[in-house]
């Protein structure tokens, strides 16, 4: 074995100030170090966004569909409603927004034609028929609440321009006027 006298001096130097500074960073990291802590347990579940219609104030439910609007004789400065609920049925808040998937810019009764749609929770949407067609959507201002027993009950208004002048007996093709409800995002 090796004697610690016949270690060249230099060497002993310098291993001895790098044990010194081995030890003087152990204590150091160990001095500014901190206990360990933890979030527990963590219990997640997802939630689920959900909307149900529901004819006049028959909600809360889970239909997908029900009838709309039906008049044969439209006349000029007429109208026709129908009331419809719409209801959350999941578990968060609903951005809900109204779209028709059809084309309606062809025809000049539904340039003239007026959907309103008005739900006390949400708010109003109202434009023509060829603004709202092509699956253009428009969502309303507020949201849909998600608690129980939250159901909006909304009316759904056609109202043809006193202005129309287009010949009587024109159809507008059949449409849907369909609702998404959509979690909000959160910046």
């Amino acid at each position: 074995m090796l004697g610690l006298r016949k270690i060249n001096p230099l060497v002993r130097a310098i291993g001895t100030v790098g044990a010194i500074a081995a030890l003087v960073g152990g204590v150091t990291f160990a001095l500014n170090t901190s206990n360990t802590v933890a979030l527990t347990p963590n219990d997640l579940t997802t939630a689920t966004a959900s909307l149900g219609i529901g004819a006049g104030t028959s909600c809360p439910t889970s239909n997908t569909s029900t009838t709309g609007l039906q008049d044969p004789s439209l006349a000029p400065g007429g109208s026709t409603s129908v009331p419809f609920c719409l209801d959350n049925t999941g578990g968060v808040p609903l951005v809900v927004s109204v779209s028709i998937p059809q084309d309606l810019t062809t025809s000049t009764a539904a340039q003239d034609t007026t959907l309103t749609i008005t739900c006390p929770i949400e708010g109003t949407l109202s434009t023509t028929l060829s603004n709202w067609s092509n699956g253009a959507s428009f969502a309303f201002p507020n949201q849909l609440p998600f608690s129980t027993g939250n159901v909006d009950n909304c009316t759904a208004t056609a109202a043809l321009s006193t202005s129309y002048t287009g010949s009587g007996g024109e159809a507008i093709q059949a449409f849907s006027i369909n609702f998404t409800g959509t979690q909000p995002t959160t910046p």
